[in-house]
């Protein structure tokens, strides 16, 4: 009897710390089509977007975003990999790539690669270049 709670216990509180490691979000396309996911990841399996500002390299995990704003008509290749302009809150309220003036500063995040997550309708996957905005609820 008291190895059946003791299983039971022990997948309860797995259950629990992985509800917290699960990442949801709003995404929103080129064409602002907005979508709720649950459990989003980056596909290849990845944990980190990569972040060209200014000189530097950035590698920042997905759960560590606020908000990305992606301006897909500016863009830049390195090392074979497309890069759009972007804008990017980390949830500490970090900015990345923000000017100060109305137009977007010098920050690129790659686009290669896609999102994929649970949507209402099933499982959703959107290339990262056909995202306009990425939002994260953590």
């Amino acid at each position: 009897m008291k190895r059946v709670n003791v299983m039971y216990l022990s997948a309860a509180v797995w259950c629990l710390a992985c509800a917290g490691c699960f990442i949801n979000g709003t995404v929103t396309d080129l064409s602002h089509n907005k979508t709720e996911l649950k459990g989003v990841k980056l596909l290849p399996k990845r944990r980190n977007i990569t972040i060209l500002h200014g000189d530097a390299t950035r590698l920042v995990r997905l759960k560590d975003v606020d908000k990305i704003t992606v301006y897909p008509s500016a863009t830049k290749t390195v090392g074979g990999q497309l890069y759009y302009q972007a804008e990017v809150i980390l949830d500490d309220g970090t900015k990345i790539g923000f000017s100060g003036r109305s137009e977007p500063g010098d920050a690129y995040i790659c686009v290669d690669g896609s999102l994929q997550g649970r949507a209402e309708g099933g499982k959703y996957s959107i290339t990262l270049d056909n995202v306009s905005e990425i939002e994260i609820r953590n």
